[in-house]
């Protein structure tokens, strides 16, 4: 151990501002050799974000710049729409906790079933689309029954739900829902952008690309994979139609306070965004 750290100490540390001054985008202070040996100092898993260039930074300070001012109840009116694709098994290693002595690791209650218990049946994957918001009218999660979302099912499936509660014939009502998407290709297709001129809906043209710290659907998601992650510790996952129950009982056992925490939180996202001029915000 000891041989260890002086190595360390001659080789390693003089280099690691060097190192760390290749990803330092933010011209943070590079840490000096008697910060790195401070006892205050400590070794901690890097955070992992896209990167930005400086189009995407300028787009999302320009946004989030353009949003200070909105209140809680502006925010309100915005139903906030994302996909993501499940998978069958969990990315990681999952842990339970029991006693170090007295107990045996392959007891019942400590054993983790397989997410593919049949020998060789290969994995598989499910694309979901959730869309909430509205001033509370809006919550639904819905299957996408292909492999991948193009614009043509988009238009046929996902317009259905957004369709009655989004379109207005009144141009002038100035309290009428937000539709919110991403600059995902299947949004931004001629195809979509006609089937919403269309149908009248009310979208938000400005929404910056590299954006997901702004969408709390993006947290929806987080939540959802953490509770399926405890529950296929007792059920498994056998195959999609299974996925899709489990999927809809854990995003429908989600409180309404967390909904209405995600909204609450906008004004701080944006202006998080704002003040490190287009950056990072922790969510």
């Amino acid at each position: 151990m000891y041989r260890n750290e002086k190595l360390l100490k001659r080789w390693v540390y003089p280099l690691l501002p060097c190192i760390i001054g290749l990803h330092d985008v933010d011209n943070r202070p590079r840490p000096s050799r008697v910060d790195l040996e401070s006892p205050m100092s400590t070794w901690i898993k890097i955070s992992r974000k896209p990167f930005l260039t400086q189009f995407h930074r300028q787009s999302r300070f320009v946004y989030a710049h353009s949003k200070l001012h909105w209140s809680v109840t502006e925010w309100h009116r915005v139903v906030f729409s994302d996909e993501k694709i499940f998978r069958s098994s969990s990315r990681g290693a999952l842990r339970v906790y029991r006693p170090v002595h007295g107990s045996d690791r392959f007891e019942e209650q400590y054993l983790v079933h397989s997410s593919n218990p049949i020998e060789g049946h290969p994995r598989f994957t499910l694309c979901v689309w959730m869309g909430f918001g509205g001033n509370d009218k809006f919550r639904i999660i819905h299957r996408v029954e292909q492999n991948t979302m193009n614009s043509d099912y988009y238009i046929k499936h996902i317009f259905s739900f957004i369709e009655a509660q989004l379109c207005e014939d009144n141009e002038e009502n100035t309290n009428k829902l937000i539709f919110m998407q991403d600059l995902s290709s299947i949004h931004t297709s001629k195809q979509t952008r006609k089937g919403l001129q269309e149908r009248n809906v009310n979208v938000m043209h400005d929404w910056p690309p590299k954006g997901p710290d702004m969408n709390p659907v993006e947290n929806v998601w987080a939540e959802m994979v953490r509770r399926l992650d405890i529950h296929r510790c007792y059920t498994g996952v056998r195959n999609r139609d299974q996925l899709w129950e489990d999927m809809l009982h854990v995003f429908y056992e989600i409180p309404d306070e967390y909904f209405e925490n995600l909204v609450r939180s906008k004004p701080r996202r944006v202006r998080t965004v704002a003040s490190k001029h287009g950056g990072w915000a922790k969510y």
